[in-house]
C-alpha cells in the first residue's frame, strides 16, 4: 500500500526562536496583520521601542506571504534574536513525483547549475530515519531590486524519499547572515534528522 505526500501530515522538531508562519491562504490581510503584530509584542521585550515593534512586526508579515508563495506544509522565521529580526526561513514541503524517481536522479535535479548559482550546489546522499535522502547546499543570488541589486543567499535543502510514499519531501533553511552559515548548516541537519510523516486524520 502506497499513500501520496498530499494525504501525510509532517512534524519537524521546533528550535528556540523558531515562529510558526501562517500558511493558510484563506486568512485576511486584517488577520495576518493581527498575528505579526501579536507575534511581535509577545517575542519583545516590554521596553523595546515602538520602531523595532514595527519593523519585526513588518518582518514577521514579510516572512508569511514570502512562505506562502511556495505553499508548504509548514514554515517558520527562525528569529533567535527578534531585535534583530529573521535569521533562517524553515519550510517543508510535499512534491509530487514519480514513485520510480531515485535519489541520484534527486541529486542530479537539485545538483545542477541555475543561472542564480554563485557556485555548483554541493550534494550529498546519506539516511535519514523516514527515508533515503539528498542533501544540497547551494549559495545563490536573490531576486534583483529596482536597483538591479539583491541579496546573497545560503540554503540547505534535503530531498527524501520514503517506502510506500509517492512523492518527496523537501526541507529547506534559507538565509542571508552567512556569517552564521556553519551554525545553520548545524542547526539543518539536526532538524533534518527530527523529521516525521503521519497520515492526515489518523
Amino acid at each position: 500500500m502506497t499513500v501520496d505526500i498530499t494525504d501525510l501530515r509532517v512534524d519537524i522538531g521546533v528550535p528556540g526562536g523558531a515562529i510558526q508562519l501562517p500558511t493558510d491562504a484563506s486568512l485576511s490581510e486584517d488577520e495576518l496583520a493581527g498575528w505579526a503584530e501579536s507575534v511581535a509584542f509577545g517575542r519583545l521585550a516590554p521596553e523595546t521601542p515602538r520602531d523595532v515593534v514595527a519593523l519585526f512586526t513588518e518582518a514577521l508579515l514579510e516572512a508569511a506571504a514570502d512562505s506562502r508563495t511556495r505553499h508548504p506544509a509548514l514554515a517558520f522565521s527562525f528569529c533567535p534574536q527578534p531585535e534583530h529580526g529573521e535569521l533562517a526561513r524553515i519550510e517543508v514541503r510535499g512534491l509530487t513525483a514519480d514513485a520510480d524517481l531515485t535519489i541520484d536522479a534527486l541529486a542530479g535535479y537539485f545538483g545542477a547549475v541555475v543561472p542564480y548559482s554563485l557556485e555548483p550546489p554541493e550534494t550529498t546522499q546519506g539516511v535519514l530515519p523516514i527515508g533515503s535522502a539528498v542533501r544540497i547546499r547551494h549559495r545563490f543570488q536573490g531576486s534583483s531590486d529596482e536597483f538591479g541589486e539583491g541579496p546573497v543567499l545560503q540554503t540547505v535543502a534535503y530531498a527524501i524519499r520514503t517506502e510506500g510514499v509517492n512523492g518527496v519531501l523537501l526541507f529547506t533553511v534559507t538565509w542571508q547572515a552567512l556569517f552564521f552559515s556553519d551554525e545553520l548548516f548545524d542547526l539543518a541537519d539536526k532538524l533534518a534528522s527530527t523529521l516525521q510523516y503521519s497520515v492526515a486524520g489518523s
